[in-house]
């Protein structure tokens, strides 16, 4: 096994990157796993246990999300902040919001969820006694300032799966990840109000105003993090980082994704995946392809490739 660490002095926080090689990982032909180590950056870490979070609210969220973030690396090349696009995490935070305002996903950091759903645990905390998993039957803080004087607050995917404070709407119990897949890429191409508009996971609808934050632009997506928000002590603006070229780059991939995956999907929702349209799958995510769309047409249980 080799390893090939590079300094990232111009990051944020301290970051060494790197690439593992020969390590047998099946997502690249070399086999290699590329990681990042940050230092002194606990943020990272709450940030990292949000999105998983959310990954195990459906097992087509986190589908979903993999498909995007090879798609963004792989595909297109969108997914370098440092290139003058977007970061893999701001990817994530693209998807969840896409999905909250579709109604597929809660908003975990909801003050109000997390009241309802501290509210059903009290009045079922003797429900079920016999609970392998305890855990699931503690109170969830409201707020939860830690000493950087973020709030870091949010429910669990076991909270939303053990209670009854949110359901997924019958309109959306059947869809598939395609169909996710291809509105993901409209929304963002054609529909979202980039202008005026910021996205914000925390907020988990389109009506936080960019405005907020002053260092955002008219022409740029700007993406509130959703601890370091534009009210607390560091806002910090997750698109701030894309280049006017990188902008327009990032435009121009999802609106030629968009378009790509509408012929992906018209095959494979009539079950035609013999003409599936290798160039479309080709450009969505490169050396990956088959492996996603195989993904796409498989059931959770026989997924081998993103685990």
């Amino acid at each position: 096994m080799e390893i090939s660490p590079q300094a990232v002095p111009w990051a944020r926080v301290p970051v060494v990157r790197g690439k593992m090689l020969n390590v047998g990982n099946p997502g690249n032909e070399d086999g290699s796993i590329r990681f990042d180590i940050c230092f002194g950056n606990s943020r990272a870490v709450r940030n990292s246990q949000l999105l998983r979070e959310y990954s195990q609210i459906d097992h087509r969220v986190r589908v979903l999300m993999i498909l995007i973030k090879v798609w963004a690396k792989t595909g297109v090349n969108v997914a370098s902040a440092a290139d003058g696009t977007l970061s893999s995490y701001t990817w994530m935070n693209l998807v969840i919001f896409y999905l909250q305002v579709l109604g597929f996903v809660p908003n975990l950091q909801c003050k109000s969820l997390i009241k309802s759903y501290n509210c059903w645990i009290m009045e079922n905390k003797h429900s079920d006694s016999d609970s392998k998993d305890r855990n699931i039957f503690h109170k969830r803080p409201e707020i939860e300032v830690l000493n950087d004087g973020l709030d870091y607050a949010h429910l669990m995917a076991a909270d939303i799966s053990c209670s009854s404070i949110w359901t997924l709407p019958d309109r959306l119990r059947n869809v598939s990840i395609s169909s996710l897949l291809l509105g993901f890429f409209e929304y963002y191409a054609f529909d979202f109000n980039r202008t005026f508009l910021a996205i914000s996971i925390r907020i988990g609808s389109s009506i936080l105003l960019k405005c907020v934050f002053p260092r955002s632009r008219l022409d740029r997506f700007c993406i509130e993090d959703p601890f370091e928000t534009y009210v607390s002590t560091d806002p910090h603006d997750l698109g701030m980082h894309a280049s006017d070229d990188g902008q327009k780059w990032i435009v121009n991939k999802l609106q030629c994704s968009a378009e790509a995956a509408r012929h992906v999907v018209a095959k494979l929702e009539s079950s035609d995946v013999r003409e599936v349209d290798l160039d479309s799958i080709s450009f969505l995510w490169g050396d990956n392809a088959a492996n996603c769309v195989d993904e796409m047409m498989g059931s959770p249980s026989e997924s081998t490739f993103f685990d």
